[in-house]
């Protein structure tokens, strides 16, 4: 900046021009670091001189500035988290805004930020962003600001609550299918068990009649079988954990006598006394899913 100042000599009439230089490269980047503060509509504009641990408060939208001069900076910092930070963030906003540790993340030109719980004047507590950017590491000199993250924050636990939600639904419908899965392979054992003995009686008796009843027995238990593998192919239901039931008009007579049949060579082989009481059925045709 050049400033001019003209001056008569009262004796001679001359007039003098006294020239004056003055170096502003400072003051013009201070100018346009305070524009962009404006514009990103930080909380507070702190410049900190970390070999004389004093601040230079800039705030525009604070009539009380956090920092004055002569003021020492880290005391006075460590003040005002532990005022305002949520207990849980106290300590560690506290030890990343030790001077060392600033000029130690900022030397080579990266931008030091990180996110904390705070409560605003109002009491609500708010998520908040401090950033620090070198200015002079000669002078060991860097820029404070903070900003408010809350909306973004907010957005951010959306996200991870729809993230976790999803996985929990995955984890559901998995355990569901694999505990379809055992008991059906459970189930697919029995009539394929029946199939297996009541083939080995068919080929081993020599009357057509037993032959003749033990195939429409397999053919029972095939059936039974088929449903069954039907059923577990339908890989949706599985995981909705909604398995539609069909009931239509059963004879129960000849319902009994096949799922007997379906279970019986199990029960021949392991030895085991089996019974089937009806009671208080009054009508030999019922409605449900076979």
């Amino acid at each position: 900046r050049y400033n001019v100042h003209l001056m008569r000599n009262p004796e001679t009439k001359d007039i003098f021009a006294f020239v004056v230089a003055t170096d502003i490269t400072d003051e013009k980047v201070m100018q346009s670091i305070m524009q962009a503060v404006t514009k990103a509509e930080y909380d507070f504009f702190v410049v900190v001189d970390g070999s004389t641990n004093s601040a230079a408060d800039y705030s525009a939208t604070d009539k009380n500035h956090l920092f004055i001069e002569g003021d020492p900076f880290e005391e006075k910092n460590e003040a005002l988290i532990r005022q305002c930070v949520c207990a849980e963030d106290v300590e560690i906003v506290v030890s990343n805004c030790k001077i060392n540790n600033i000029l130690k993340q900022t030397q080579n030109g990266q931008i030091y930020k990180f996110n904390f719980s705070m409560r605003d004047k109002d009491g609500e507590v708010r998520r908040k962003q401090l950033q620090f950017m070198m200015i002079s590491a000669t002078r060991k000199s860097f820029l404070m600001t903070r900003i408010d993250v809350n909306s973004v924050y907010k957005e951010e636990q959306i996200v991870k609550q729809r993230l976790e939600e999803a996985l929990e639904a995955t984890k559901r419908a998995s355990s569901i299918k694999t505990d379809f899965l055992a008991r059906m392979s459970h189930d697919i054992r029995t009539p394929l068990n029946a199939i297996i003995g009541l083939s080995g009686l068919g080929t081993s008796s020599d009357s057509i009649d037993e032959m003749r009843d033990y195939y429409k027995q397999i053919e029972v238990s095939g059936q039974y079988l088929l449903s069954i593998i039907n059923d577990v192919l339908d890989m949706s239901k599985i995981e909705s954990n909604n398995m539609v039931l069909r009931p239509t008009v059963v004879f129960l007579p000849k319902f009994i006598q096949e799922t007997i049949a379906i279970v019986k060579p199990a029960i021949v082989s392991k030895n085991i006394d089996f019974e089937v009481k009806q009671r208080e059925i009054t009508s030999p045709y019922l409605r449900f899913d076979a």
